[in-house]
């Protein structure tokens, strides 16, 4: 577990792994962020992200096809 990190997911899906991360990562402040091109999927991972108590900043598009990602971070 890295001090101080950030976790980005280009393809979330549900959120499983940056939920895992989170439940890993309890002592240090992470910046989490996901993006996924299936809005159903994006909306349950943004839920997922309320229930374990974190704040994180999920997005409905298609990172890989877009280029949204730009200096390790979604945009």
């Amino acid at each position: 577990v890295l001090k101080d990190s950030r976790v980005l997911d280009f393809a979330c899906g549900a959120g499983h792994f940056l939920s895992e991360y989170s439940k890993i990562n309890t002592t240090h402040e992470v910046q989490y962020k996901g993006s996924d091109k299936d809005q159903r999927l994006a909306k349950i991972s943004a839920i997922a992200s309320f229930m374990y108590g974190k704040t994180m900043d999920i997005k409905y598009d298609d990172a890989l096809k877009h280029g949204i990602i730009e200096n390790d971070s979604i945009n």
